[in-house]
């Protein structure tokens, strides 16, 4: 088989969850998430998905499974895709979400995921979604998207949060996130409608929906984006992304 990991899920012992995608020759990719020992050797703990979905990041949970994410291919529109396995390699959930307000269909909105977090029992995806966002503007914009879902049934635990637009930043997309005292805190950018601006955001949201924090970098001509988030010990943000000089990807 050939492909790649995505992410990497640490538990307390030291062994690791790892989510990749991968292939044999001339057959789609399938998502892959195994658990490996602390000197990195399988164990036998495994889990395949099926074709036409991709994994893009997991989380370790407290019981020593873990929470996976990434995107599926439904019915000819993109929607959020989510694992469960648990620490007896036992997968436990292997589903797809679709975002969509209460005024548009089922599979109207185009919708992915980047990362996850997880608090409790709740799973915190984070990613973006495109579609018509702003009622009674018929533009589909791409927006940061944070669904809270149960990590042990699947199901929506409170509000699906859609990332405001401010002023002329109508479009924004989520890569990263981490658990904040107060909420989630997440990553990624925002860019005017026609995406010929960039600058990296950074917000924390309540659980309730409520962005309590904004955090935007300088304007930039060309992509700029934060793809991961931390914080430390002083409750600072820590971002990793990229930004464009000279017309070069930094």
């Amino acid at each position: 088989r050939e492909g790649a990991v995505v992410d990497v899920a640490m538990l307390p012992d030291g062994r690791m969850w790892v989510a990749m995608n991968v292939h044999a020759p001339n057959t789609d990719p399938l998502p892959r998430i195994v658990l490996l020992d602390a000197d990195g050797h399988e164990v036998g703990i495994e889990a395949v998905g099926t074709a036409g979905r991709v994994v893009r990041a997991l989380a370790a949970d407290a019981d020593g499974g873990c929470f996976a994410v990434g995107l599926a291919g439904v019915m000819g529109d993109w929607d959020i895709a989510f694992w469960a396995v648990n620490a007896a390699g036992v997968q436990t959930l292997g589903d797809t979400y679709d975002y969509w307000p209460p005024t548009a269909p089922p599979h109207s909105f185009v919708d992915f995921a980047n990362d996850v977090v997880i608090d409790g029992d709740v799973a915190w995806i984070v990613g973006a979604s495109k579609g018509q966002h702003d009622e009674g503007v018929d533009k589909l914009f791409l927006r940061g998207i944070l669904v809270p879902m149960d990590l042990h049934t699947g199901k929506i635990t409170g509000t699906v949060i859609v990332a405001p637009s401010v002023n002329n930043w109508k479009q924004s997309a989520i890569f990263g996130a981490t658990l904040a005292p107060d909420g989630v805190v997440v990553t990624g950018y925002g860019c005017d409608e026609t995406c010929s601006k960039y600058r990296i955001e950074t917000s924390r949201y309540a659980a309730d929906g409520e962005r309590t924090w904004f955090g935007p970098e300088t304007v930039n001509v060309g992509l700029a984006y934060g793809s991961d988030v931390a914080l430390d010990s002083q409750g600072r943000a820590l971002v990793a992304g990229a930004v464009t000089q000279n017309g070069k990807l930094r």
